[in-house]
């Protein structure tokens, strides 16, 4: 039995060297490097594929599955479409070694999986979702499109016209919100939701503000009225229409009127009183007096008479400036052409230089009476004259006597005097402001004494005032 017993037993170890050996070979005949278990990884099976080779695969079933992933944003009836594959990665490592794991252990066990798996070979399925590899990527998608500039705000516009400023108000609008926007593209994609709509959030736009007042100082022009230089009536400065609007009536306006509302603000034209065309054609426009007077007597005489006239004709008074005929005709001297004619002295006639130019001063005195210019100074003959009544001549004497009177109006005179046919004519021009009338009488003092009035009448007639001008009396009075 005993023998039995150990010849069964070396069989046995006979035997189970054999298994042992038989083991170890099939363990060295199962050397690969492709993966066992039927491993399925977001439904793609990597059983029978090397590492590399499903590495591979998943990642081609990652872009097939991802690979149009993209996030859409609206903003104003616009859409945009941001690729978010970019953005994404996929980690299976350690996945696939795990699969890898069983029979590439060490070698002695590659028979004990192979077995295991052959009895009962379970299938692993995972889903492997991506995880954010790159947030940027798809804010720099974003910085591509023109989202940024959207901005539906509607600018007020105006235009100038030459009688009035149109204003076409402007609306509001909106404009994206991109910090809040990458907040809810970030939240999307790290929650995949790769079909969500975003709705972009906005930031509401108003008009820039309208300041009118440039417009105001642009089209202002203050009224200004025709001024003639003082010292020379030929000067005079140029008028202007006063231009403007108002601007706070138009402001109130403007803040009260709707998105789009179209505003008209019509300038303001305020005319000058007097333009420069008016003024120019006002000098010398009216005659504001005259007077005549009639007298010959020897060629020496009219001689005289006609120099004195030539002098003083086309003399010009600026308001406020003084006529004084001395100055005016200057000493009569032979030198000056002046001649040999009878004059008044110390009451007696007789021969000298300049006769007969008194005839001139009375007659430009009585011009100046009508015109209503202020009588500076003023003498009478010491005897009548025959060429006018008493009360109305002017007689002077270089150095001693002159006739000078006062431009009292606002605008300038012309003394025009000619001697024609023996009739000495003196014209005042200048320009009538009112509808005042002049009446020029005198009243006897008795003898040869009179007194010269100025009367003043309105334009029915009627007396306003009366000036005493001037007392004559002449040689003979008692």
């Amino acid at each position: 039995m005993k023998k039995k017993l150990g010849i069964a037993a070396g069989i046995l170890l006979v035997l189970a060297a054999a298994a042992v050996g038989g083991y170890l070979i099939w363990c060295s005949s199962l050397e690969d490097d492709v993966i066992w278990p039927d491993y399925r990884i977001n439904q793609v099976s990597i059983k029978g594929m090397t590492i590399e080779e499903a590495r591979d695969a998943v990642q081609k079933k990652f872009e097939e599955d991802y690979g149009d992933a993209s996030i859409t944003v609206t903003i104003d009836d616009r859409e945009y479409e941001l690729p978010a594959f970019s953005a994404l990665d996929i980690n299976v490592d350690e996945i696939l070694e795990n699969a890898y794991l069983p029979g590439h252990r060490e070698w002695y066990k590659r028979g004990v999986d192979r077995y295991r798996l052959d009895k009962n070979e379970p299938v692993y399925s995972c889903e492997v979702l991506p995880f954010i590899a790159d947030e940027d990527v798809l804010y720099d998608a974003l910085e591509e499109t023109d989202i940024r500039q959207i901005d539906t705000v509607v600018q007020t516009t105006w235009k100038k016209y030459e009688d009035r400023l149109v204003i076409a108000k402007g609306s509001s609008g909106i404009m994206a919100d991109v910090d809040r926007l990458k907040e809810e593209i970030r939240d999307a994609l790290y929650a995949l939701s790769f079909d969500t709509v975003i709705d972009c959030p906005v930031i509401e736009t108003t008009p820039e503000p309208l300041d009118l007042k440039p417009f105001y100082e642009e089209i202002y022009q203050e009224k200004t009225e025709a001024v003639m230089d003082k010292h020379d009536y030929r000067k005079i400065s140029q008028s202007q229409t006063g231009v403007s609007f108002d601007l706070e009536q138009a402001e109130k306006d403007f803040e009260a009127a709707a998105d789009g509302e179209v505003l008209t603000i019509s300038y303001i034209y305020e005319e000058p009183e007097l333009t420069t065309e008016e003024l120019r054609s006002m000098i010398f426009r009216d005659v504001l007096g005259e007077a005549s007077s009639v007298g010959g007597g020897t060629a020496a005489r009219k001689n005289n008479i006609t120099l004195a006239s030539d002098y003083c004709n086309e003399t010009v008074l600026m308001p406020g400036e003084i006529f004084s005929y001395n100055d005016t005709v200057g000493e009569r001297t032979s030198e000056r052409g002046f001649q040999v004619a009878t004059v008044y002295a110390n009451g007696t006639a007789v021969p000298g230089i300049g006769g007969g130019i008194c005839q001139v001063s009375s007659t430009i005195f009585d011009a100046a009476l009508y015109a209503d210019l202020e009588i500076v100074e003023r003498k009478n003959h010491s005897l009548t004259v025959s060429y006018l009544p008493l009360g109305l001549d002017a007689t002077v004497n270089w150095g001693t006597q002159d006739l000078k009177f006062k431009n009292t109006t606002d605008y300038p005179v012309k003394l025009l005097v000619t001697y024609t046919d023996g009739e000495v004519r003196a014209v005042i021009m200048g320009t009538k402001t009112d509808d005042t009338q002049v009446e020029i009488t005198t009243e006897s003092l008795g003898g040869l004494g009179v007194v010269t009035y100025r009367i003043h009448k309105d334009k029915s007639g009627n007396e306003i005032d009366k000036e005493e001008v001037a007392v004559s009396r002449y040689q003979g009075y008692h």
